[in-house]
């Protein structure tokens, strides 16, 4: 029987390889096995179960290199830019880990866009 870690390890991983997040409940299978959505219910339990404020999440294409989801509490980062995906920037994060930040929309001031 599988440990509540290693349980959370991998709701942990199907959540951040998720495709898109937009407001839906519970998560929805996207056709063809392309992931899922994921809406502001799931995000909620994982970060109480992973004890955690927020989630730092890529591999998702973002116009600017990032977004904000769900209320500040997830920030994706895409670091490639251009074709195939037409976004005009990239972003990474560098962060200071001496400060303390409640959420994504405070993580903003870090992200460095190119």
């Amino acid at each position: 029987m599988p440990t509540k870690s290693t349980h959370a390890k991998r709701i942990l991983k199907r959540f951040c390889g998720a495709t898109q997040w937009r407001i839906q409940k519970e998560h929805i299978r996207l056709q063809g096995g392309a992931g899922r959505l994921f809406g502001e219910d799931v995000t909620h339990r994982i970060l109480k179960m992973l004890n955690v404020k927020t989630i730092i999440r890529g591999h998702e294409p973002c116009e600017n290199g990032f977004k904000i989801d769900h209320g500040g509490k997830i920030l994706t980062l895409f670091s490639r830019k251009g074709e195939p995906y037409s976004n005009e920037h990239g972003a990474y994060l560098e962060l200071d880990l001496s400060d303390s930040v409640e959420n994504a929309n405070q993580l903003e001031r870090y992200v460095q866009e190119f």
